[in-house]
């Protein structure tokens, strides 16, 4: 059998690849030992997100008289989500509890939408008054939120608040 210069190269690419394929196994097999040493860590990490995810669920209300701490509950946390809106802080206003809904700059939110969420939120816990708290709003947005007496403010500009159970 003649050897010709085809069938070394053939063979050295062969071997290359036979190399990279136990290179390749190695590393598979060193990424699920890393894996079973660090199951214990990972119980952690995820022990860890959900105890910051149930906190981060607990909203405090600032009242003269006591503090008091409301849970948000999951259907009202997923409904924010949905938006991609935040609760941000907390604040009583002419005896009036407030808790600002962050509506996100760079999307607008449908009308709609904010009507459903604020008729959501003012169901779960009448003694609140969610703010919905916008860095610009549009002079429609604004004037439909007045008519369906939502409280709102825009940054630096303007402060409607209607006041819980109206």
């Amino acid at each position: 059998m003649k050897v010709t210069n085809e069938y070394v190269l053939e063979l050295q690419q062969l071997n290359r690849r036979m190399d990279n394929i136990e290179k390749l196994m190695n590393m598979i097999l060193l990424n699920d030992l890393i894996d079973d040493v660090e199951g214990v860590t990972e119980k952690e990490k995820n022990t860890k997100k959900e105890v910051l995810k149930k906190e981060s669920t607990r909203v405090r209300i600032a009242d003269i008289k006591r503090d008091t701490e409301i849970t948000i509950d999951p259907y009202l946390l997923k409904l924010l989500n949905h938006y991609n809106l935040d609760i941000g802080e907390q604040d009583r206003v002419c005896d009036i509890n407030v808790v600002y809904i962050l509506m996100p700059r760079h999307m607008g939110t449908a009308i709609g939408d904010v009507i459903y969420l604020n008729k959501k939120f003012k169901e779960r816990y009448p003694e609140m008054e969610p703010v919905f708290k916008y860095e610009t709003i549009n002079g429609m947005h604004r004037k439909r939120l007045m008519q369906e007496k939502i409280s709102f403010c825009v940054k630096g500009k303007e402060m409607r608040i209607y006041g819980a159970g109206q």
